[in-house]
């Protein structure tokens, strides 16, 4: 933890710094300049001026910082001395610490069903300070396939094995439900949505984490994202992109695909392409569909080699909502076609699992000709076959 009175200050106001801390601080708090605005009794303009190093001084620079409650020396302290990474960590400690929250108030966490490998890491985390009983959850989803339904309860456990990826609920009127993610079969419940609500005072296990970013429901800035990338907070950078789910995003992503990613970002980096498939289905132009998917499986290929059988799991799977028209159908087809032919019996069922699902999820959206249809489902054959055996 940074000791301030270790830290020198400069002397003159490093306008542009200070602007850009005081924009990293209010992302951070997910305030709105608007509301800012409000309560200091400025124009949300001024506040954009502000965040952008015009207008800046050290009188409202301290009107800033005591309205985050957060000690005006963070903004002043040159990078040097007290990094980008350090100073959100800070900003983090301090705006969702227990005392600043009250001990007795809950904090809402919003999921959807593609976020079904955010939320194992999400309950695990909490798994290894507290019971899990201790967090209420709300869950909209479909019951056994066909019966649309919202419960609320507890969570009473959680599993996160490779493609197996869902938590236990117990009911208010003690029913036990198993809880999966939007496409999920096994289990009781396919979510679409999931709320966790945490009690203040637990709120700062996830500092340092990207789940903050669960809290709300706003988009988040691309200034934001690019700071997070910049500092190597990858899976803070990851998490927004995917909340924002629009092209500007995606296409971040996408860069991202193949760029040197810290291995353990990598599970979330792949796994985020799934909740892109409206974009994805956007029949007007394959393109943005066709980019991701020949990415993807060029990284497929590289991840078999390196044997990261989970990043390749969430790759295979992100596959079957990218690939939503014939060109990129026939690559997914001829890659599998290709495995097969080297053995892909050799590799984690969880990996044919997530095969047959993406074939058989990609083919039932692209309009084939009867050949590629019947080709393919000679390959979900005997795809299913391995899995069965």
């Amino acid at each position: 933890m940074t000791k301030l009175n270790s830290k020198p200050i400069v002397g003159a106001l490093n306008k542009e710094l200070a602007g850009n801390r005081l924009r990293l601080a209010i992302n951070s708090a997910q305030l709105k300049f608007f509301t800012m605005a409000v309560d200091l009794e400025v124009q949300p303009r001024t506040i954009h001026n502000w965040c952008n190093g015009s207008g800046i001084n050290i009188r409202k620079l301290k009107m800033c910082s005591d309205y985050l409650g957060l000690d005006i020396r963070y903004f002043l302290m040159e990078p040097e001395s007290f990094p980008e990474s350090e100073f959100i960590k800070e900003v983090e400690r301090k705006i969702f610490s227990p005392k600043s929250r009250g001990r007795n108030q809950e904090r809402e966490f919003y999921f959807s069903g593609d976020d079904s490998f955010a939320i194992s890491l999400f309950l695990k985390l909490f798994k290894k300070h507290i019971a899990l009983n201790n967090i209420r959850v709300f869950v909209e989803g479909s019951l056994k396939e066909t019966i649309e339904t919202r419960l609320e309860g507890k969570v009473v456990s959680t599993i996160l094995d490779s493609y197996i990826r869902n938590f236990t609920i117990k009911t208010d009127l003690g029913e036990i439900y198993t809880v999966g993610g939007s496409n999920a079969s096994s289990e009781d419940i396919a979510a679409k949505n999931v709320i966790f609500s945490i009690e203040s005072e637990l709120i700062p296990i996830l500092v340092d984490t990207p789940f903050l970013i669960y809290s709300s429901q706003e988009k988040f800035p691309i200034e934001m994202i690019d700071t997070q990338i910049s500092i190597g907070y990858y899976s803070s950078a990851i998490s927004m992109l995917k909340r924002n789910k629009n092209t500007s995003s995606l296409l971040i992503l996408e860069e991202m695909i193949g760029n040197n990613i810290p291995k353990e970002c990598s599970n979330l980096l792949y796994d985020s392409f799934r909740s892109f498939s409206e974009l994805y289905d956007k029949k007007s132009d394959f393109s943005l569909s066709l980019s991701v998917s020949e990415k993807l499986i060029i990284d497929l290929d590289y991840l078999l080699l390196e044997n990261d059988i989970n990043s390749a799991i969430y790759c295979m799977e992100s596959l079957g909502y990218s690939v939503n028209n014939e060109k990129s159908l026939n690559i997914l087809t001829s890659f599998i076609i290709e495995q097969l032919k080297n053995g892909l019996n050799k590799y984690h069922l969880h990996f044919i699992w997530s095969s047959y699902q993406a074939l058989f999820s990609a083919s039932t959206k692209v309009a084939a000709t009867k050949e590629i249809k019947s080709n393919i489902n000679v390959l979900l054959e005997e795809l299913s076959e391995m899995i069965s055996v």
